[in-house]
Protein backbone atom coordinates (compact mmCIF):
# COMPACT_ATOMS: atom_id res chain seq x y z
CA UNK A 1 0.00 0.00 0.00
CA UNK A 2 1.35 3.36 -1.00
CA UNK A 3 1.88 5.74 1.93
CA UNK A 4 1.36 9.40 1.11
CA UNK A 5 3.78 12.05 2.31
CA UNK A 6 0.92 13.74 4.18
CA UNK A 7 0.35 10.59 6.25
CA UNK A 8 4.03 10.48 7.09
CA UNK A 9 3.92 14.13 8.14
CA UNK A 10 0.93 13.45 10.37
CA UNK A 11 2.70 10.49 11.97
CA UNK A 12 5.82 12.58 12.60
CA UNK A 13 3.96 15.56 14.09
CA UNK A 14 1.64 13.37 16.14
CA UNK A 15 4.58 11.26 17.31
CA UNK A 16 6.46 14.37 18.35
CA UNK A 17 3.53 15.52 20.47
CA UNK A 18 2.97 12.05 21.89
CA UNK A 19 6.55 11.50 23.12
CA UNK A 20 7.03 15.06 24.44
CA UNK A 21 6.26 14.12 28.08
CA UNK A 22 7.54 10.55 27.75
CA UNK A 23 11.09 10.27 26.44
CA UNK A 24 13.92 12.70 25.72
CA UNK A 25 15.60 10.20 23.38
CA UNK A 26 12.42 9.64 21.37
CA UNK A 27 11.79 13.38 21.31
CA UNK A 28 15.19 13.94 19.70
CA UNK A 29 14.48 11.17 17.19
CA UNK A 30 11.16 12.68 16.16
CA UNK A 31 12.78 16.12 15.93
CA UNK A 32 15.19 14.72 13.35
CA UNK A 33 12.28 13.08 11.51
CA UNK A 34 10.35 16.37 11.61
CA UNK A 35 13.25 18.12 9.86
CA UNK A 36 13.87 15.40 7.26
CA UNK A 37 10.21 15.07 6.28
CA UNK A 38 9.66 18.82 6.44
CA UNK A 39 12.47 19.42 3.97
CA UNK A 40 10.78 17.28 1.31
CA UNK A 41 10.08 19.66 -1.58
CA UNK A 42 12.59 22.05 -0.07
CA UNK A 43 12.59 24.41 -3.03
CA UNK A 44 8.86 25.04 -2.65
CA UNK A 45 9.39 25.63 1.05
CA UNK A 46 12.12 28.22 0.42
CA UNK A 47 9.92 30.06 -2.09
CA UNK A 48 7.14 30.32 0.48
CA UNK A 49 9.25 31.58 3.38
CA UNK A 50 8.72 35.26 2.45
CA UNK A 51 4.97 34.65 2.98
CA UNK A 52 5.53 34.09 6.69
CA UNK A 53 4.31 36.77 9.03
CA UNK A 54 7.10 38.66 10.73
CA UNK A 55 6.03 37.19 14.07
CA UNK A 56 7.33 33.81 12.88
CA UNK A 57 10.80 35.33 12.63
CA UNK A 58 10.92 36.43 16.28
CA UNK A 59 11.90 32.95 17.59
CA UNK A 60 14.45 32.73 14.77
CA UNK A 61 15.91 36.07 15.87
CA UNK A 62 15.99 34.80 19.46
CA UNK A 63 18.07 31.80 18.36
CA UNK A 64 20.36 33.87 16.13
CA UNK A 65 21.11 36.28 18.97
CA UNK A 66 22.09 33.28 21.10
CA UNK A 67 24.40 32.26 18.25
CA UNK A 68 25.91 35.75 18.09
CA UNK A 69 26.25 35.63 21.88
CA UNK A 70 28.93 32.98 21.41
CA UNK A 71 31.27 35.76 20.24
CA UNK A 72 31.74 37.05 23.80
CA UNK A 73 31.67 33.62 25.47
CA UNK A 74 34.56 31.51 26.67
CA UNK A 75 32.72 28.31 27.65
CA UNK A 76 32.02 27.02 24.15
CA UNK A 77 30.95 23.57 25.32
CA UNK A 78 28.02 24.90 27.31
CA UNK A 79 27.27 27.47 24.60
CA UNK A 80 26.90 24.87 21.86
CA UNK A 81 24.81 22.73 24.19
CA UNK A 82 22.50 25.70 24.77
CA UNK A 83 22.27 26.38 21.03
CA UNK A 84 21.28 22.77 20.47
CA UNK A 85 18.53 23.22 23.08
CA UNK A 86 17.29 26.39 21.35
CA UNK A 87 17.40 24.92 17.82
CA UNK A 88 13.60 24.30 17.77
CA UNK A 89 13.17 28.10 17.67
CA UNK A 90 14.43 27.94 14.08
CA UNK A 91 13.09 24.58 12.99
CA UNK A 92 9.40 24.86 13.91
CA UNK A 93 8.62 28.38 12.62
CA UNK A 94 10.35 27.76 9.28
CA UNK A 95 9.46 24.12 8.59
CA UNK A 96 5.87 24.21 9.78
CA UNK A 97 4.82 25.41 6.33
CA UNK A 98 5.42 21.85 5.16
CA UNK A 99 2.84 20.57 7.63
CA UNK A 100 -0.03 22.90 6.68
CA UNK A 101 -2.32 20.10 5.54
CA UNK A 102 -1.83 18.18 8.78
CA UNK A 103 -2.43 21.28 10.89
CA UNK A 104 -5.57 22.21 9.02
CA UNK A 105 -7.23 18.89 8.27
CA UNK A 106 -6.19 16.82 11.30
CA UNK A 107 -6.25 19.32 14.13
CA UNK A 108 -8.52 17.22 16.33
CA UNK A 109 -6.31 14.16 15.81
CA UNK A 110 -2.99 15.76 16.79
CA UNK A 111 -4.64 17.37 19.82
CA UNK A 112 -5.93 13.96 20.83
CA UNK A 113 -2.45 12.46 20.35
CA UNK A 114 -0.91 15.09 22.63
CA UNK A 115 -3.50 14.30 25.30
CA UNK A 116 -2.91 10.56 24.86
CA UNK A 117 0.82 11.03 25.46
CA UNK A 118 0.15 12.96 28.64
CA UNK A 119 -2.31 10.28 29.80
CA UNK A 120 0.26 7.53 29.26
CA UNK A 121 2.96 9.53 31.06
CA UNK A 122 0.67 10.10 34.06
CA UNK A 123 -0.28 6.42 34.16
CA UNK A 124 3.37 5.37 34.02
CA UNK A 125 4.32 7.73 36.85
CA UNK A 126 1.39 6.52 38.97
CA UNK A 127 2.27 2.85 38.49
CA UNK A 128 5.89 3.53 39.45
CA UNK A 129 4.79 5.53 42.51
CA UNK A 130 2.53 2.69 43.68
CA UNK A 131 5.35 0.18 43.19
CA UNK A 132 7.79 2.28 45.21
CA UNK A 133 5.19 2.97 47.91
CA UNK A 134 4.62 -0.76 48.40
CA UNK A 135 8.33 -1.15 49.22
CA UNK A 136 9.02 2.09 51.10
CA UNK A 137 5.67 2.97 52.67
CA UNK A 138 6.50 6.66 52.06
CA UNK A 139 3.54 8.75 50.90
CA UNK A 140 6.02 11.21 49.36
CA UNK A 141 6.46 8.73 46.49
CA UNK A 142 3.23 10.16 45.05
CA UNK A 143 4.32 13.80 44.95
CA UNK A 144 6.55 16.23 43.07
CA UNK A 145 9.88 14.91 41.71
CA UNK A 146 9.38 11.47 43.27
CA UNK A 147 6.15 11.13 41.27
CA UNK A 148 7.32 12.78 38.03
CA UNK A 149 10.01 10.39 36.80
CA UNK A 150 9.90 11.35 33.12
CA UNK A 151 10.09 15.15 33.07
CA UNK A 152 10.44 17.87 35.70
CA UNK A 153 7.11 18.50 37.50
CA UNK A 154 6.95 22.14 36.40
CA UNK A 155 7.17 21.19 32.72
CA UNK A 156 4.78 18.25 33.11
CA UNK A 157 2.19 20.48 34.82
CA UNK A 158 2.66 23.13 32.11
CA UNK A 159 1.86 20.54 29.44
CA UNK A 160 -1.22 19.36 31.31
CA UNK A 161 -2.48 22.92 31.83
CA UNK A 162 -2.45 23.46 28.05
CA UNK A 163 -4.23 20.13 27.53
CA UNK A 164 -6.92 21.37 29.91
CA UNK A 165 -7.40 24.35 27.59
CA UNK A 166 -7.88 21.96 24.65
CA UNK A 167 -10.45 20.01 26.62
CA UNK A 168 -12.44 23.02 27.85
CA UNK A 169 -12.57 24.98 24.62
CA UNK A 170 -15.46 23.11 23.08
CA UNK A 171 -14.64 23.89 19.45
CA UNK A 172 -13.42 20.31 19.04
CA UNK A 173 -14.58 18.76 22.28
CA UNK A 174 -17.86 17.52 20.87
CA UNK A 175 -16.20 15.15 18.42
CA UNK A 176 -12.72 14.61 19.82
CA UNK A 177 -13.98 12.94 23.00
CA UNK A 178 -17.26 11.53 24.16
CA UNK A 179 -18.73 13.21 27.21
CA UNK A 180 -17.78 10.36 29.57
CA UNK A 181 -14.22 10.27 28.24
CA UNK A 182 -13.99 14.03 28.60
CA UNK A 183 -14.83 13.95 32.30
CA UNK A 184 -12.49 11.04 33.01
CA UNK A 185 -9.57 12.85 31.36
CA UNK A 186 -10.35 16.17 33.06
CA UNK A 187 -10.48 14.55 36.50
CA UNK A 188 -7.30 12.54 35.91
CA UNK A 189 -5.39 15.55 34.58
CA UNK A 190 -6.54 17.72 37.48
CA UNK A 191 -5.44 15.04 39.93
CA UNK A 192 -2.15 14.77 38.06
CA UNK A 193 -1.46 18.49 38.55
CA UNK A 194 -2.08 18.05 42.28
CA UNK A 195 0.27 15.06 42.47
CA UNK A 196 2.96 16.89 40.53
CA UNK A 197 2.75 19.41 43.36
CA UNK A 198 4.26 22.24 41.32
CA UNK A 199 3.15 25.62 42.67
CA UNK A 200 3.31 27.13 39.19
CA UNK A 201 1.42 24.16 37.76
CA UNK A 202 -1.37 24.47 40.33
CA UNK A 203 -1.80 28.20 39.74
CA UNK A 204 -1.49 27.56 35.99
CA UNK A 205 -4.36 25.05 36.18
CA UNK A 206 -6.58 27.74 37.71
CA UNK A 207 -5.45 30.24 35.08
CA UNK A 208 -6.15 27.80 32.23
CA UNK A 209 -9.62 26.93 33.54
CA UNK A 210 -10.62 30.56 34.12
CA UNK A 211 -9.37 31.80 30.73
CA UNK A 212 -10.83 28.90 28.75
CA UNK A 213 -14.25 29.10 30.39
CA UNK A 214 -14.19 32.90 30.11
CA UNK A 215 -13.78 32.47 26.36
CA UNK A 216 -16.68 30.01 26.25
CA UNK A 217 -18.78 32.53 28.17
CA UNK A 218 -17.84 35.32 25.77
CA UNK A 219 -18.57 33.19 22.72
CA UNK A 220 -21.87 31.80 23.98
CA UNK A 221 -22.99 35.09 25.58
CA UNK A 222 -23.87 33.06 28.67
CA UNK A 223 -22.85 33.19 32.32
CA UNK A 224 -22.98 29.39 32.70
CA UNK A 225 -19.34 28.72 31.70
CA UNK A 226 -18.23 31.18 34.38
CA UNK A 227 -20.31 29.29 36.95
CA UNK A 228 -18.74 26.05 35.76
CA UNK A 229 -15.26 27.55 36.10
CA UNK A 230 -16.09 28.66 39.64
CA UNK A 231 -17.37 25.21 40.62
CA UNK A 232 -14.33 23.48 39.06
CA UNK A 233 -11.98 25.83 40.89
CA UNK A 234 -13.73 25.30 44.22
CA UNK A 235 -13.58 21.52 43.85
CA UNK A 236 -9.91 21.73 42.84
CA UNK A 237 -9.02 23.90 45.84
CA UNK A 238 -10.93 21.62 48.21
CA UNK A 239 -8.96 18.65 46.88
CA UNK A 240 -5.79 20.68 47.27
CA UNK A 241 -6.63 21.48 50.89
CA UNK A 242 -7.88 18.14 52.17
CA UNK A 243 -6.49 15.46 49.85
CA UNK A 244 -3.05 16.86 48.98
CA UNK A 245 -1.83 18.53 52.19
CA UNK A 246 1.75 18.72 50.94
CA UNK A 247 0.63 21.17 48.26
CA UNK A 248 -0.92 23.44 50.88
CA UNK A 249 2.27 23.26 52.93
CA UNK A 250 4.37 24.30 49.94
CA UNK A 251 1.98 27.16 49.15
CA UNK A 252 2.08 28.37 52.75
CA UNK A 253 5.87 28.17 52.79
CA UNK A 254 6.00 30.21 49.59
CA UNK A 255 3.72 32.86 51.10
CA UNK A 256 5.76 33.00 54.31
CA UNK A 257 9.07 33.22 52.44
CA UNK A 258 7.84 36.06 50.24
CA UNK A 259 6.34 37.91 53.20
CA UNK A 260 9.25 37.49 55.58
CA UNK A 261 12.09 37.19 53.04
CA UNK A 262 13.72 34.36 54.94
CA UNK A 263 17.16 33.23 53.85
CA UNK A 264 17.48 29.74 55.25
CA UNK A 265 19.46 27.96 52.56
CA UNK A 266 19.89 24.93 54.79
CA UNK A 267 16.24 24.09 54.22
CA UNK A 268 16.76 24.46 50.47
CA UNK A 269 13.10 25.45 50.10
CA UNK A 270 12.43 26.33 46.47
CA UNK A 271 10.78 29.69 47.11
CA UNK A 272 13.56 30.91 49.40
CA UNK A 273 16.23 29.68 47.00
CA UNK A 274 14.47 31.25 44.04
CA UNK A 275 14.30 34.68 45.68
CA UNK A 276 18.02 34.62 46.40
CA UNK A 277 18.78 33.46 42.86
CA UNK A 278 16.76 36.35 41.45
CA UNK A 279 18.71 38.78 43.62
CA UNK A 280 22.00 37.48 42.22
CA UNK A 281 20.71 37.50 38.63
CA UNK A 282 19.54 41.12 38.94
CA UNK A 283 22.88 42.12 40.43
CA UNK A 284 24.74 40.47 37.52
CA UNK A 285 22.45 42.16 34.99
CA UNK A 286 23.31 45.52 36.51
CA UNK A 287 27.00 44.69 36.03
CA UNK A 288 26.57 43.72 32.34
CA UNK A 289 23.29 45.22 31.10
CA UNK A 290 24.13 45.76 27.42
CA UNK A 291 25.60 42.49 26.13
CA UNK A 292 25.13 40.13 29.05
CA UNK A 293 27.46 37.29 29.92
CA UNK A 294 27.32 35.57 26.54
CA UNK A 295 25.60 32.34 25.58
CA UNK A 296 28.27 30.03 26.92
CA UNK A 297 29.23 31.79 30.15
CA UNK A 298 25.90 32.48 31.84
CA UNK A 299 25.91 29.31 33.96
CA UNK A 300 29.52 29.81 35.10
CA UNK A 301 28.84 33.43 36.05
CA UNK A 302 25.74 32.47 38.02
CA UNK A 303 27.50 29.66 39.88
CA UNK A 304 30.39 32.00 40.79
CA UNK A 305 27.85 34.50 42.16
CA UNK A 306 26.17 31.78 44.22
CA UNK A 307 29.50 30.77 45.71
CA UNK A 308 30.40 34.37 46.57
CA UNK A 309 27.01 34.75 48.29
CA UNK A 310 27.50 31.45 50.18
CA UNK A 311 24.54 29.88 48.36
CA UNK A 312 26.05 26.41 48.39
CA UNK A 313 22.87 24.54 47.52
CA UNK A 314 22.28 26.65 44.38
CA UNK A 315 25.97 26.43 43.42
CA UNK A 316 26.10 22.65 43.81
CA UNK A 317 23.01 22.24 41.63
CA UNK A 318 24.30 24.82 39.11
CA UNK A 319 20.87 26.47 39.00
CA UNK A 320 19.89 28.82 36.18
CA UNK A 321 18.16 32.13 36.93
CA UNK A 322 14.77 30.44 37.52
CA UNK A 323 13.11 33.26 35.57
CA UNK A 324 13.25 33.24 31.77
CA UNK A 325 13.02 37.03 31.55
CA UNK A 326 16.05 37.47 33.81
CA UNK A 327 17.81 34.52 32.14
CA UNK A 328 17.49 36.05 28.67
CA UNK A 329 18.66 39.49 29.80
CA UNK A 330 21.56 38.08 31.79
CA UNK A 331 22.66 35.90 28.88
CA UNK A 332 22.14 38.20 25.91
CA UNK A 333 21.88 41.71 27.29
CA UNK A 334 19.18 44.26 26.68
CA UNK A 335 18.62 43.33 23.01
CA UNK A 336 18.16 39.69 23.89
CA UNK A 337 15.68 40.69 26.59
CA UNK A 338 13.74 42.83 24.11
CA UNK A 339 13.59 40.02 21.55
CA UNK A 340 12.31 37.66 24.21
CA UNK A 341 9.72 40.16 25.43
CA UNK A 342 8.57 40.54 21.82
CA UNK A 343 7.97 36.77 21.75
CA UNK A 344 5.49 37.25 24.57
CA UNK A 345 3.92 40.67 24.04
CA UNK A 346 3.25 40.76 20.28
CA UNK A 347 1.56 37.32 20.02
CA UNK A 348 -0.51 38.19 23.09
CA UNK A 349 -1.67 41.41 21.40
CA UNK A 350 -2.42 39.62 18.13
CA UNK A 351 -4.33 36.86 19.91
CA UNK A 352 -6.42 39.45 21.76
CA UNK A 353 -7.07 41.41 18.56
CA UNK A 354 -7.99 38.28 16.59
CA UNK A 355 -9.97 36.82 19.50
CA UNK A 356 -8.01 33.59 19.42
CA UNK A 357 -8.29 31.74 22.76
CA UNK A 358 -5.62 29.15 21.97
CA UNK A 359 -2.71 31.50 21.36
CA UNK A 360 -3.82 33.94 24.07
CA UNK A 361 -4.12 31.28 26.78
CA UNK A 362 -0.94 29.53 25.68
CA UNK A 363 1.12 32.72 25.85
CA UNK A 364 -0.47 33.69 29.17
CA UNK A 365 0.41 30.30 30.65
CA UNK A 366 3.93 30.47 29.20
CA UNK A 367 4.55 33.98 30.53
CA UNK A 368 3.37 32.99 33.99
CA UNK A 369 5.56 29.87 34.11
CA UNK A 370 8.54 31.82 32.82
CA UNK A 371 8.23 34.27 35.70
CA UNK A 372 9.22 31.51 38.12
CA UNK A 373 11.27 29.14 35.94
CA UNK A 374 13.72 29.40 33.05
CA UNK A 375 11.43 27.18 31.00
CA UNK A 376 13.38 27.47 27.74
CA UNK A 377 16.68 26.17 29.10
CA UNK A 378 15.63 22.52 28.75
CA UNK A 379 14.87 20.64 25.53
CA UNK A 380 11.30 19.75 26.49
CA UNK A 381 10.46 23.37 27.33
CA UNK A 382 12.06 24.78 24.17
CA UNK A 383 10.31 22.21 21.96
CA UNK A 384 6.95 22.69 23.66
CA UNK A 385 7.00 26.48 23.51
CA UNK A 386 8.36 26.89 19.99
CA UNK A 387 6.10 24.19 18.53
CA UNK A 388 2.81 25.44 19.96
CA UNK A 389 3.84 29.06 19.44
CA UNK A 390 4.27 28.28 15.74
CA UNK A 391 1.13 26.14 15.48
CA UNK A 392 -1.20 28.65 17.12
CA UNK A 393 0.33 31.56 15.21
CA UNK A 394 -0.09 29.60 11.97
CA UNK A 395 -3.78 29.07 12.80
CA UNK A 396 -4.30 32.81 13.09
CA UNK A 397 -2.19 33.59 10.05
CA UNK A 398 -4.16 31.07 8.07
CA UNK A 399 -7.40 32.89 8.92
CA UNK A 400 -6.14 36.35 8.15
CA UNK A 401 -2.85 38.02 7.38
CA UNK A 402 -1.44 39.20 10.72
CA UNK A 403 -0.81 42.95 11.00
CA UNK A 404 2.39 43.59 12.94
CA UNK A 405 2.78 47.29 12.55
Amino acid sequence: MKVSIERIKFFVLAGLLFVLPLSKAMLSLFMVAFCVVGLVNGRSLIRRLPQLSRLFWLPVAYFLWHLIGMLWSSNYAFGWQDLNTKLPFVLFPLLLLSYEHVLKEREAQWQRTFIAGLSLALTYCLVLAISRYVHSGEISEFFYTSFSQLVHPSYFAWFIDLAMVFLILDTHQNYVFKKSSFWIIVICFSAGVLLLNSKAGIIGWLLAVVLAFAWNAFRSRSWRPLLTATLWSICFLIALKFLIPTSVNRMETMRRVVAEKKDNMAEAESSSTRLQIWEQAIRLIRDQPLLGTGTGDVKDVLVAAYEDADMQFAASRRFNAHNQFLQSWLTLGVLGALIFLSLIIFPLMIAFRMRDPYLFTFIALAAFNMLVESMLEKQSGAVFFSLFYSVFLWKIDNRKRIPVS
